[in-house]
């Protein structure tokens, strides 16, 4: 076999590799609530009513406050975190700030935990079937829809 047949095949090969990574890619992305509010999946997902979505959109604004605090706590974090890297001799620091920057990410697990407990007690007994179904895949629904904060 020549040189020239062996590099039109391993670029054959390439090729063929890289069209089944990108249909992989293509197709196991979810088909449904793609640009669709986490609001909004649960209000259909749930199946809930008028004046449980009023109560849903009140959990929501305290649930984002919360959130939002949090946030703008890990900021002032990272940057007295990353100053220190214009000291000498600050390893206590650097631990201790890491060390808070990690408690308050837990604060933030523990505050949407929080809210889907509050989400829970919205619901009705014929819910309840849906709301497990939700629960079983809570963190794939709304890991697609998270997005960093926004740069100050």
């Amino acid at each position: 076999m020549n040189k020239n047949k062996l590099i039109r095949i391993l670029a054959v090969v390439l090729l063929l590799t890289n069209i089944a990574l990108v249909a992989f890619i293509f197709f196991k992305r979810p088909k449904h609530h793609q640009g669709e509010s986490p609001r909004n999946i649960i209000i259909e997902r749930l199946h809930l009513d008028q004046n449980q979505i009023i109560k849903y959109d009140a959990l929501i604004t305290v649930h984002k406050a919360k959130i939002k605090s949090k946030e703008k706590k890990i900021v002032a974090l990272k940057n007295t975190l990353y100053l220190q890297l214009l000291e000498e001799n600050n390893q206590l620091v650097v631990d201790s700030m890491e060390n808070e920057i990690g408690n308050v990410k837990t604060e933030i697990e523990k505050i949407h935990y929080s809210h889907f407990v509050d989400i829970h007690e919205l619901c009705k007994d014929d819910q309840e079937k849906y709301y497990a179904e939700l629960v079983k895949e809570i963190a794939q629904l709304f890991s697609i829809h998270r997005s960093p904060p926004p740069h100050k």
